[in-house]
């Protein structure tokens, strides 16, 4: 079987894995500051950006409010999260930022052992290891998102006119790191919430995300950075465009439109949308960060105080979470340890204070990809055959809802009859002492 079919298969076992609550067993808070709304990892541990809480939105301090803060769970603590599915350290503070000091959605940068932060009226600098902090005046603007690129800063920054919401003119300024000055200014569309600087195809490319006015007015912007600032293209997905991320050979982009409750994957060698993800959240609820996984997987936050698990087409599972969830991040390049960010209660938007951290791969499935499974005829209306790889005890076959359906003992080539089940999807799991894989199949009439 092929390895891209393995992948799908992978993201649909999961999804009915998750189904049985196991993930529930493996994921474990820990308490931050305020409103956590920005992760980044080091070979410290796991950094997190809290937003802290000005109740008044007035700028100032009054009893009960909070100031921004920088928080750290140590690695070795989350190293033995991530073998034993305990937790017992706790995160610590490194420092704290300046009262109402960081921006929503926070869109930090980290290059190296600096971590470039947006204040009121500039950017600062600190230490990633030491939490030092470096520059307190780095360059003077007033900015909303920041990502880095090599010597350069692409610092986006929102005009809003007195009296209203919404900004007329939005801009991002391009910054030269060593001269701490502004190279360029490019011109941008309605409320910038981030920007990514990529290479591909031996180009260098800059995406824009506008999230524009609440109505199918979202954008993001593609331009070629090589040619003097070139728009090659400009997306219109829908409305509110929150987060982009790209795949790690940079050929796809993930747009997560919270005002539209869909994710759209995106060509970037084309230019061409490869398809759309509804997410199924509502209101004001709908997705807020998401990443590309590992094992053809995409993890999305939602305000519906979910992880949202999802494939290359469709949502496959839902997570339940202890609130209205913000960023997410993958803690390890080759397996699905993740972290997500607890922004606000689940109830209402008062301010939480907890990261949940998951250990996927502790299910018991197997996500390199190594052991397989072969499935046929698949559909089939009568009988199934399978073979596997892996020296399997006994089989279960489960329906949508997750309840199992038949189980058995299994040899390395067994015949199944499924002539008993109604038409529809289902999932097999051939499973031994140690591993587990899965297959999808499909039982027509």
């Amino acid at each position: 079987m092929k390895k891209s079919t393995f992948i799908a298969l992978f993201a649909l076992a999961f999804a009915f894995v998750s189904a049985f609550s196991q993930i529930d067993q493996n994921k474990v808070n820990f308490t931050c500051g305020k409103q956590p709304t920005f992760m980044f990892n080091t070979s410290q541990g796991l950094n997190v950006i809290c937003m802290g809480v000005d109740l008044d939105f007035n700028g100032s301090y009054t009893d009960g409010e909070e100031a921004p803060s920088w928080w750290r769970l140590p690695k070795a603590d989350m190293d033995n999260y991530f073998k034993t599915n305990t937790l017992s350290g706790s995160a610590s503070k490194i420092c704290n930022f300046e009262f109402a000091g960081i921006k929503f959605p926070t869109r930090l940068a980290v290059s190296g052992d600096t971590l470039f932060v947006g204040l009121k009226d500039r950017i600062a600098t600190y230490n990633t290891s030491s939490g030092a902090l470096i520059d307190s005046i780095f360059i003077t603007i007033d900015a909303h998102a920041i990502s880095v690129d090599g010597n350069r800063l692409y610092v986006s920054k929102r005009v809003i006119p007195s009296g209203a919401w919404l900004p007329d003119t939005n801009f991002v300024f391009v910054v030269d790191r060593d001269a701490k000055s502004i190279l360029d200014t490019i011109p941008a569309r309605m409320n910038v919430q981030m920007t990514i600087p990529y290479s591909f195809n031996g180009n260098r490319y800059l995406a824009i995300a506008a999230e524009g006015t609440g109505a199918s007015d979202a954008s993001v912007e593609i331009i070629n950075l090589d040619m003097e600032s070139d728009k090659v293209a400009i997306i219109e997905p829908g409305s509110l465009v929150n987060h982009i991320s790209l795949n790690k050979d940079k050929s796809e982009m993930l747009i997560t439109l919270n005002g539209s409750h869909k994710l759209v994957r995106y060509n970037l060698g084309n230019f061409q949308i490869n398809g759309e993800i509804a997410t199924n959240t509502s209101g004001f609820n709908g997705p807020r960060e998401s990443i590309y996984g590992n094992s053809g997987l995409i993890f999305s936050t939602t305000y519906e105080s979910n992880l949202a698990i999802l494939d290359n087409n469709s949502l496959i599972s839902n997570v339940p979470l202890d609130g209205k969830a913000e960023s997410v991040i993958l803690l390890d390049e080759s397996k699905n340890y993740l972290a997500v960010s607890l922004v606000s209660q689940k109830e209402n938007y008062t301010a939480n204070d907890k990261v949940t951290l998951f250990n996927l791969i502790s299910l018991g499935i197997s996500s390199e990809n190594d052991a397989k499974i072969s499935v046929y005829p698949n559909p089939s209306s009568d009988f199934i055959n399978i073979s596997s790889e892996i020296n399997a005890d006994n089989y279960e076959i489960f329906d949508i809802s997750g309840a199992k359906i038949l189980s058995n003992q299994f040899d390395q080539n067994a015949r199944i009859d499924i002539r008993n089940l109604a038409a529809g999807s289902y999932i097999l799991f051939v499973k031994s002492s140690d591993n587990a894989i899965a297959a999808k199949v499909i039982v027509k009439q």
